[in-house]
């Protein structure tokens, strides 16, 4: 990133100054440098937090730490908040809540086979196959469901 910012300063003619200024104050520079790294470190934690737990996860988290920063101001430097604002917080939440909730009664329901999964048992069946078996014919399929696939197999030998 940092290589990126400075070819920035460079096309754009800034970087003379841009160095000058950090001369002259050279906490500024270690003060950049430390909001670069821990903005960049950050920028990781959200696409992994995304990728592992998903968007609705992360809106939680976000949301929650809005939450909690409004109240820490309102309590150390005496602010209110309107009743509008809670309001407005909690229709976030809730919708935001029940979201996850939906979306967890649907991963429940399909891997317990129930709920509101439409999936046959079959269906399920041919899915959760490994590759090797997922050569084998239809009437195999029909047949090996019934007990019947071994005695099939023998008719088919003996043609």
């Amino acid at each position: 990133m940092i290589v990126f910012t400075v070819i920035a300063l460079i096309l754009s003619g800034e970087f003379a100054a841009v160095w000058e200024f950090f001369q002259y104050n050279p906490t500024a520079f270690w003060y950049s440098t430390a909001t670069s790294i821990t903005s960049a470190t950050g920028q990781i934690a959200i696409f992994y937090c995304i990728r592992k737990y998903g968007p609705t996860v992360f809106t939680i988290i976000m949301t929650t730490r809005q939450v909690f920063s409004i109240m820490l101001s309102n309590m150390l430097f005496g602010h209110s908040t309107p009743l509008s604002a809670v309001a407005g917080a909690t229709l976030v939440f809730g919708a935001v809540f029940y979201s996850s909730y939906r979306q967890m009664q649907k991963r429940q329901g399909d891997s317990n086979g129930g709920g509101h999964s439409t999936r046959t048992a079959a269906e399920a069946e041919l899915s959760s196959r490994s590759p090797s078996n997922k050569s084998r014919s239809v009437e195999e399929d029909v047949l090996s469901h019934q007990g019947l696939l071994s005695s099939a197999a023998g008719k088919s030998n003996s043609r």
